[in-house]
């Protein structure tokens, strides 16, 4: 049960959160006319989704070219990079639905009243809501690995500290040790 739970959170609640925000714009604000000029609430969701996907997909390759690096094969082995790569390409892709919505949304004239304003403003908005949620997701699945598998790779990873005879670290160890582990990470 909890598993189909997580499974059905994973998938739609992105979706889920967008759907009652562009749901709850149309109940309240039904019967109201948007305002004249939406540029910039148009120009302000075009720059944080544009923000968004950019880092999305700056993030992405870095992930890509960490492909023989020790994090990403424990990541391989609890099975947790295909989701983790699986919530990158959605995000990026709900973020650049909402880019092009609001692209298009800087081109209608909200000054005349037509029914269907009101239908793209809560589509822009179900969107846009979606790309933010779908966009946190990913730092979600990123940071916040499995409790057993995260602790095996710290366990693995201390023991891989060098200790002196004291069994406590010194500090020129944890100096080599963290300079060789940013040699490591630039390599």
């Amino acid at each position: 049960m909890k598993r189909r739970i997580r499974r059905f959170r994973d998938n739609y609640l992105s979706l889920i959160a967008g759907l009652i925000g562009g749901s709850l714009y149309l109940w309240l604000f039904w019967e109201k006319n948007l305002p004249n000029s939406l540029d910039n609430l148009f120009l302000g969701g075009i720059t944080v989704s544009t923000g968004l996907a950019g880092f999305l997909i700056a993030s992405m390759s870095i992930i890509f070219s960490l492909e023989e690096k020790y994090i990403i094969k424990q990541l391989k082995r609890a099975n947790l990079y295909d989701k983790l790569i699986r919530c990158f390409v959605d995000a990026v892709r709900w973020n650049f639905a909402s880019l092009t919505i609001g692209l298009v949304g800087l081109f209608v004239d909200f000054e005349l009243y037509k029914l269907w304003h009101n239908w793209f403003f809560a589509c822009w908005l179900l969107i846009f809501i979606t790309a933010l949620c779908a966009s946190y997701r990913v730092k979600e699945v990123f940071f916040f690995l499995p409790t057993e598998n995260f602790t095996s790779i710290v366990k693995e990873l201390s023991s891989e500290l060098i200790l002196n005879n004291s069994s406590t670290l010194s500090c020129t160890s944890v100096k080599q040790s963290k300079l060789s582990g940013l040699a490591n990470f630039t390599s």
